[in-house]
């Protein structure tokens, strides 16, 4: 038996069956939707620096590359980083260099909340926008029981270098400081 050969109308309802049939394997591969709504910035921000203890920060490279760009996690003094608290709030995009989170920062609560603080100063960083082609997303969780609150800002590669900027500027151990400043060449490509 011959195999049969699809032409006009007959080729298009096959390559749109198809077409259907392979929506949900793109959308697992390129990331799931968020299952857990994020929360504005205002949410995630509090004026009692013990809070700040139980926060979980993570920087997750999502620009091009060749190769695994290791993921930088932050957490408060009270804290161990559990990325899966994160996935249900993650959106459509490729976090799969959270796979390779490279350092995970001990930061006290005082140091976390002036790093809060200065994105605060800065409204551009506020927001929760999704933008065509982001550099990277920022994610704090901010975990008190059933009061989670998780908030995402995804950076242009220029707002991605203000960032790690900020975080450096905010970070007490001299040691940290130049894992920071090596996470920033890394997601932001600056040299200096």
């Amino acid at each position: 038996m011959a195999p049969r050969r699809y032409s006009g109308p007959g080729l298009l309802a096959l390559l749109f069956v198809l077409c259907l049939l392979a929506l949900p394997v793109a959308g697992a591969q390129g990331g799931a939707q968020a299952t857990k709504p994020l929360s504005p910035f205002p949410a995630i921000h509090s004026p009692n620096p013990p809070d700040y203890d139980l926060y979980q920060v993570k920087f997750t490279y999502l620009g091009p590359q060749k190769k695994a760009v290791p993921s930088l996690a932050v957490v408060g003094m009270a804290r161990v980083y559990d990325l899966s608290l994160f996935v249900p709030y993650e959106r459509g995009f490729d976090y799969g260099n959270d796979e390779f989170t490279g350092d995970t920062l001990v930061m006290a609560g005082p140091e976390l909340m002036n790093f809060v603080n200065a994105i605060a100063t800065v409204p551009a960083l506020t927001d929760t926008a999704l933008i065509a082609e982001p550099n990277m997303s920022l994610m704090i969780l901010r975990d008190f029981g059933p009061a989670e609150v998780c908030w995402e800002h995804l950076a242009t590669r220029g707002e991605t270098d203000t960032l790690f900027q900020m975080l450096r500027d905010h970070v007490l151990n001299p040691a940290d400081t130049l894992k920071v400043s090596g996470y920033r060449r890394q997601m932001a490509g600056v040299r200096r």
